[in-house]
């Protein structure tokens, strides 16, 4: 008698007893021998498998999607702040009055008050632009097109320690003593060599 195979319904219920099954430490032997204990069906530990890479693809989709939505929030709180930055960049630029007032009173005479205003220009709070700054900075961040620098140390986060290498340094000491030898023999012809080059220019 063939066993009975499981519906659409069932496999997905299945794909969540799996997941669940998985994240509590468990192997897909052990998932494949619950099954086999708790289903009227055959689950198989290839069904498992195949179930189990199932629920990750729909964690690696849920996740990007969770990332891209974080991200559409971010980037939405940040264009208000960038807006609310610029608004108050354009209002301390905006020229202040400052109101003073004087008071006279004359020898036996009524007190007088004389109330006027002035009027000043400004040129800004830099503060603001700073704050744009930091929200466009923070935008590249968020997409991912922010520069990255790096930088290189040396053990214990010291300088790097650099080396001359010689491309003599493979040789050993019996062939560098014959190149020497060598090299003082054709010393005194070469110099000669010079000198009458010298004579003939």
């Amino acid at each position: 008698m063939t066993a009975p195979r499981r519906t659409v319904f069932e496999a997905d219920r299945d794909r969540l007893d799996v997941a669940v099954h998985y994240l509590a430490g468990k192997s897909l032997r052990q998932i494949a021998d619950w099954f086999a204990k708790n289903r009227p069906y055959v689950v198989t530990i290839g069904t498992v498998s195949r179930d189990m890479e199932q629920v990750r693809i729909i964690w690696r989709e849920r996740a990007a999607q969770l990332v891209g939505e974080r991200k559409a929030e971010e980037l939405a709180r940040l264009d208000r702040i960038e807006a609310e930055a610029w608004e108050a960049w354009e209002r301390s630029k905006k020229d202040a009055t400052k109101k003073f007032g004087k008071r006279q009173t004359p020898a036996g005479g009524v007190a007088l008050e004389t109330v006027g205003q002035e009027t000043f220009q400004r040129d800004g709070n830099p503060k603001f632009l700073e704050l744009v700054a930091r929200c466009v900075e923070k935008r590249l961040d968020v997409l991912g097109l922010a520069q990255r620098r790096v930088t290189l140390t040396g053990p214990g986060g010291g300088p790097i320690q650099t080396q001359a290498v010689s491309e003599y340094d493979h040789l050993d000491d019996a062939t560098i003593l014959e190149l020497n030898r060598v090299l003082s023999a054709a010393t005194p012809a070469i110099a000669a060599g010079d000198s009458g080059a010298a004579g003939r220019n």
